[in-house]
């Protein structure tokens, strides 16, 4: 039978990857940072690793292991940041106002 771990783990470098990849070239073409490329980064690479610890490829016990629940702080920050500082959540915002008059 096949691990799904490693199948899992793979899935979510590549999307942190892809995710590392919009920001870059979103910063290259028009220089501005586009931080929900960078959340969803900041997600999968930190769920990636603490895949990669429970199945025991990392020991848990190291500094790699302290570092993992910060990447979940920076994660839950850089999405409330993004959020609030999108035009969606201001549209959406004014919609809802709106809308209840």
């Amino acid at each position: 039978m096949v691990d799904s771990a490693l199948v899992w783990i793979s899935l979510t470098t590549l999307v942190s990857v892809v995710g590392v990849a919009a920001v870059a070239y979103r910063y290259v073409r028009s220089t501005e940072y586009r931080l929900e490329a960078f959340a969803v980064a900041v997600v999968f690479g930190g769920y990636g690793l603490e895949l990669v610890m429970a199945n025991g490829y990392l020991p848990g016990k190291s500094l790699l292991g302290a570092a993992v629940d910060p990447w979940a702080v920076i994660a839950v920050v850089v999405a409330v940041v993004s959020l609030i500082g999108s035009d969606r959540l201001r549209r959406w915002y004014r919609g809802r106002q709106g809308g209840s008059r």
